[in-house]
């Protein structure tokens, strides 16, 4: 289910599909690694864009299965090799890849450590002067009225006054802990940002980063709020750029894929971070802060948030 939601995000494909065909002199004869493949249509752009021959990696054998029929039904398969395995356990029949291909991002970006086995096919396959693709990632937060989700908490938090005649209210402070410290996911509209602008608090180098920098993110935002009106929460969101090179590879353009809230809707949607208070701000308010986020001890697949 979640590989046909992919397939259907529009904006999310067809960045994708820009970005290499866009790239056919960079992506003619070369040796491509396309990092959880799921059911290969990165690996199929890749060869549309002239790769010489794509390994595609895949975690799940079901889903590797999948893509081995689609490549054959597409009379692919001497071109698109699909491995099985999880790229940290696998060797791929060659040594270094020019080009390494990955649709790696989770909610809030790093949900999933996807990024850390795409580091590590980087730090194992890629020759020196290699690609990725994407090459840079973002990450946003601005100030919001998710007022919805605000009452709905506030409502759950009130009515354990009186349950079923009995006083529940000791718990207030568990319940109200466990609502607003756990992040939502969701479509946040344009309507409910507050500033006219996202603070970017990190970037990540692709190419470049070490895989200890993103076990932990902490960046400083600022933000001034652009109408008056009440604030209640935060929205984080990512984009990843894409660079176009010309004959000679020097760089000439870049193809943004955006979960911006005032763009496209994507699947990935947005992080929304509730206050366990409103505040009413005016126009021209500053927001200021310090955001972390930092791999789940228990689960390294989850993140922690930690916001001030």
């Amino acid at each position: 289910e979640m590989h046909e939601i992919r397939l259907k995000d529009k904006t999310r494909t067809e960045s994708y599909r820009r970005a290499i065909l866009d790239n056919k002199e960079l992506f003619k004869d070369k040796v491509v690694l396309d990092v959880g493949c799921g059911t290969s249509i990165l690996s199929l752009f890749a060869t549309q864009a002239g790769a010489k021959i794509v390994y595609g990696v895949e975690g799940s054998s079901e889903i590797a299965q999948v893509a081995k029929e689609i490549i054959r039904s597409n009379n692919l398969e001497n071109r698109i090799c699909v491995i099985t395995g999880k790229i940290e356990e696998i060797t791929l029949p060659v040594s270094q890849v020019d080009i390494i291909i990955s649709e790696w991002m989770g909610h809030a970006l790093v949900y999933e450590n996807m990024l850390e086995s795409v580091l590590y096919a980087r730090d194992r396959y890629l020759k020196p002067n290699g690609h990725m693709f994407p090459s840079r990632a973002n990450l946003y937060i601005c100030p919001i009225n998710e007022q919805e989700s605000f009452e709905t908490h506030k409502e759950t938090i009130t009515s354990l006054d009186n349950v079923y005649g009995f006083d529940y209210s000791v718990i207030k402070g568990t319940i109200t802990q466990s609502l607003f410290e756990k992040p939502e996911i969701k479509q946040v509209f344009p309507e409910q940002v507050l500033s006219l602008e996202s603070s970017l608090f990190h970037t990540i180098d692709i190419l470049n980063v070490n895989i200890n920098e993103i076990r932990e993110i902490t960046g400083y935002f600022t933000s001034t709020s652009t109408v008056s009106g009440i604030f209640n929460g935060f929205c984080i969101w990512f984009d990843v750029v894409f660079d176009i090179f010309d004959n000679n590879q020097n760089c000439i353009n870049h193809i943004f894929l955006s979960t911006d809230p005032n763009e496209n809707p994507t699947h990935w949607q947005q992080c929304a971070i509730l206050l366990n208070n409103e505040i009413i701000v005016k126009q021209d308010d500053k927001i200021e802060g310090i955001i972390t986020l930092s791999n789940n001890t228990n689960n390294k697949r989850f993140i922690d948030f930690d916001l001030s």
